[in-house]
Parts: structure tokens; C-alpha cells; sequence
């Protein structure tokens, strides 16, 4: 007879229980309609939009913190920051306005004066300045005192005869004479850049012809308060070929009909990018030089300067 099979018992398949009943399954995830999917989209652009503001202030707050410019003790600064061009500017009638504007050109143009940073020059031959403009930093050295200040703050300190002030009235004194002396050597040096800052007033006084037989236009020039003779005015003479300034004529007073003095502005040179006249008369030798890098001690200790 044949056999017959007996039957087995099925072996389990790996990875079952040993009890299907106990087995659990884990409810599928809700579906997200459309309308809800809209939804979840909405509430995270929400959340990042509410996020914006914040990182915006925190970029504003670091890049302001990154230009601002720190005073040392001293009055120094230790950031810069180039001059940018005045929000107002002096008033000045439109042909006075256009010559200006010439002149500006002549010289290199606002945007290379503005990027000169570092200008030395010896008023008269005898009171040397060493001026950072970027950050208002000056030296002034005079006979046996050497001043270092800021001309924005107006604070700094000083040396006479090698001996440093620290008397409060003196050390003040000291610095306001510094101050004058900046501002007056500094005008006689940059004038014809400061044709239109802000308080200066410009009228176009007609031409003449100069000793040379040159052309020149004549530009008066007047002050709302401001510069070192606020009640003064000066002739500025423009040569109609160069657009440079020739001349200058000062009159203590304006109503005065006699000039002060007239004196050249001669030797015109460039540095760097930008022109500068080299001689005002009375054969000093200004010892004009522009820098694109000075040591930053120069402005910050007493140390001899080397030549």
C-alpha cells in the first residue's frame, strides 16, 4: 500500500509573535487634507516672518557697533571713518556755484578729497601738523610744545618742554590754543576745498586781470559763524584757464575797502589724487606731504617724529 503522508505542523515565519492575536499595529498617521496642509504652511512662514524683525536689529545693532568709533582716554579715535559730503552746504549765487564747482574738479574732485586720509604740512614753516581726517586726529608740534587731540572731541594732551601737562586749566588752555592753531593753519591750507561747507557764503565779485596778465574770477567769500575770522571776508581768485586758485586777499572786516594782506596761492603739486598748493608767499617752505599710512603713535605719544 502506499504511505500516506502524515501532516506537519507549519513553522512559524521569522519575525512574527509567538501570539498574532497580541500583535499591535500603530495607527496609520491623520491624513492632512489640503485645507490643513495650507494651514501647516501658513503657520511656519508665520513663525519665520515673526523671526525676521529680530535678526534684522541684531545685523543693524553688530554693523553699528563695527563702525562706530571709539575714544580712547587721550581723546584719540581708534576707528575711521571716511568725510562724507555735508547734508547742507554753504549758500553761493549761481555763477559763484559753478566756478566753485570748477575749482573742486581742478583739484581732483570731492570724492579723492574725501579719500585722502593722512596730510602733513608746516604752516609758515614754523607750527608742523600731522592730520589724520578720517578720524579728527591731530599733532601740532610748536617750538617745545607738542600737542596730540582730537579736533572733534577737542580733548587730548600735552607736552612743553618735554614735560607732560596734567594741570586741568593749563592742559585746557593748551588745547584750545592747539584747536585755534588747527583751524586757521588747516584753512590756509585746504581753502579752496572748503568753498562750499556749510556757513560759508560765496558771491561772484567780477574779474580782473592779475599782475601776470591773467584772467581770474573773483569769488567773495563770507562766514555765518564759522572759521577762524568769522567777521572777516576773503577775494579768492580763480584763474579762468586752471580753475586753480591764484590769489587771496584778506580783509579783516567786511566793509573794509583795503585788504589786510594778498598773498599767492603758487606751486601747485599733486599728492596722491588730489592737488595742493605749495607756496603762499614769504619763501616758507610748507613741507606739504599726503600719506596713505602713518604709524598710529604719531597721534598718540610724544616720541619724535622721524623727518
Amino acid at each position: 500500500m502506499p504511505s500516506v503522508p502524515v501532516p506537519t505542523t507549519p513553522r512559524r515565519p521569522r519575525g512574527l509573535p509567538l501570539h498574532p492575536r497580541r500583535l499591535s499595529v500603530r495607527p496609520p498617521r491623520p491624513f492632512l487634507g489640503a485645507g490643513r496642509r495650507s494651514l501647516y504652511r501658513e503657520l511656519r512662514l508665520f513663525a519665520h516672518l515673526a523671526a525676521l524683525p529680530c535678526l534684522i536689529l541684531a545685523a543693524l545693532l553688530w554693523s553699528g557697533c563695527q563702525k562706530k568709533e571709539s575714544a580712547d582716554a587721550d581723546g584719540t579715535t581708534s576707528r575711521a571713518a571716511r568725510p562724507t559730503k555735508p547734508a547742507e552746504r554753504g549758500t553761493a549765487d549761481e555763477q559763484a556755484a559753478r566756478i566753485a564747482d570748477k575749482v573742486m574738479d581742478a583739484l581732483g574732485g570731492e570724492r579723492a578729497w574725501n579719500d585722502t586720509r593722512y596730510v602733513s604740512w608746516k604752516f609758515m614753516g614754523v607750527r608742523q601738523h600731522y592730520w589724520d581726517r578720517w578720524t579728527g586726529d591731530i599733532r601740532i608740534e610748536s617750538n617745545d610744545v607738542v600737542t596730540l587731540m582730537n579736533v572733534d572731541t577737542k580733548l587730548g594732551k600735552v607736552q612743553k618742554a618735554g614735560e607732560i601737562i596734567t594741570d586741568e586749566d593749563m592742559l585746557a588752555n593748551y588745547l584750545s590754543r592747539g584747536y585755534d592753531a588747527w583751524e586757521g593753519d588747516s584753512f590756509w591750507m585746504f581753502m579752496p576745498f572748503k568753498l562750499r561747507d556749510p556757513g560759508v557764503n560765496l558771491a561772484y565779485a567780477g574779474e580782473q586781470t592779475l599782475k601776470n596778465g591773467k584772467k581770474a574770477d573773483v569769488l567773495r567769500m563770507t562766514f555765518d559763524g564759522v572759521g577762524p575770522e568769522p567777521q572777516g571776508r576773503y577775494d579768492v581768485f580763480v584763474d579762468r584757464e586752471s580753475s586753480l586758485v591764484v590769489q587771496w586777499s584778506f580783509y579783516e572786516n567786511r566793509s573794509d575797502t583795503k585788504p589786510k594782506f594778498t598773498l599767492p596761492w603758487d606751486g601747485w603739486q599733486k599728492f596722491g589724487k588730489i592737488k595742493l598748493a605749495t607756496q603762499h608767499g614769504q619763501g616758507h617752505d610748507w613741507q606739504v606731504r599726503v600719506y596713505d599710512e602713518l604709524p598710529q603713535t604719531i597721534f598718540t605719544s610724544f616720541e619724535h617724529v622721524p623727518a
